[in-house]
């Protein structure tokens, strides 16, 4: 084995070392890679109290919180960094789906058992569903035209796309 041989081979080793002891290092005091990076802080000025369930307006990049102890859905700009709406009228709201289909924002309100459908342009209050008391959780799940929405573990309102005057419980 000549000279450079034996050189690059010791170099080969030597990063081999150095790159296996760099890579198994789990040292608990070392910090940890955030799993979301903060980018911003938008001030909610006007909330008190404890926000609750989110969702998200992918094409107007908004975030929509239920604001539970304010009695409001907030609608953040998330873009312009501001808190761009406030909905107001809500009664301790909890969960929310926003329908980017159909353009509409749905809130399950806790105290009077109510989900109130609202325009997603406007937020102008569009229809109102008695769903029952303790309404807490809002999923919409697509199956063909309709959007289930389970409330509890054995209540569901189910929506026809074409957004009827009243859903069948």
């Amino acid at each position: 084995m000549g000279a450079n041989m034996k050189k690059l081979a010791a170099v080969c080793i030597t990063v081999l070392i150095f790159g296996c002891y760099a890579l198994s290092q789990d040292d608990a005091s070392a910090p940890k890679r955030a799993p979301l990076l903060l980018v911003q802080e938008i001030p909610l000025p006007n909330v008190g109290g404890r926000i609750d369930h989110f969702t998200f307006d992918a094409k107007r990049k908004r975030v929509i919180g239920a604001a539970l102890g304010n009695n409001t859905v907030e609608v953040v700009d998330t873009f312009s960094g501001r808190d761009a709406h406030s909905i107001t009228g809500a009664a301790a709201p909890q969960g929310l789906a926003y329908v980017s289909e159909l353009n509409k924002l749905f809130v399950a309100n806790g105290t009077d058992g109510k989900l109130r459908i609202y325009d997603g342009d406007s937020f102008k209050l569009l229809n109102t569903v008695d769903i029952g008391e303790d309404a807490d959780n809002v999923v919409t799940i697509r199956q063909k035209s309709e959007y289930m929405s389970p409330m509890a573990e054995t209540r569901r309102v189910v929506l026809q796309s074409s957004m009827p005057q009243s859903a069948s419980a």
